[in-house]
């Protein structure tokens, strides 16, 4: 896996899964590091073609959007943790439905908490962080049919 250095005002770390054509990319926003390397490390372990981009705060992910909407590289999915310093996932995820063109980005809600709440309260995907591999990546493969990758070749 490579590692790619790129503007920490932006992306705090750019993580290549694979060498793919047309990967599948992911904003995951996440402040807790074992949560982010159990993520990276269920995707990974499911093959297929990812990107996989690290926001440790909602402010970043914002920021993370925006530079990518001037670039014309938008991610496929955004992942947000709902516990975050700052700028919460669903806060961050309040401003990006304010904006026509992120918008239209799936995005889910990742959480420890009261998952049917705050689904009521938004009306947004909102998965419990698990605890084994298994339910890692049934999670995750729900996250991708979430944005429309329900189609494409099976992860392990």
């Amino acid at each position: 896996m490579s590692k790619i250095e790129v503007d920490p005002m932006h992306i705090d770390t750019f993580h290549s899964l694979t060498q793919p054509e047309a990967p599948i990319k992911i904003l995951y926003a996440e402040d807790d590091a074992d949560d982010y390397d159990f993520f990276e490390l269920a995707l990974e372990s499911m093959g297929g073609q990812f990107e996989l981009l690290h926001a440790i705060s909602g402010q970043s992910a914002l920021a993370c959007l925006h530079e990518a909407k001037r670039n014309k590289s938008l991610p496929d999915l955004v992942v947000l943790d709902y516990n975050m310093p700052g700028v919460n996932g669903m806060e961050a995820l309040d401003l990006i439905r304010r904006d026509t063109e992120l918008s239209a980005i799936p995005a889910v809600i990742f959480t420890t908490g009261h998952t049917e709440r705050m689904f009521a309260l938004r009306k947004v995907p909102v998965l419990r962080k698990v605890d084994t591999m298994a339910e890692m990546k049934r999670q995750i493969r729900g996250m991708l049919s979430i944005a429309g990758f329900a189609n494409l070749a099976p992860y392990k």
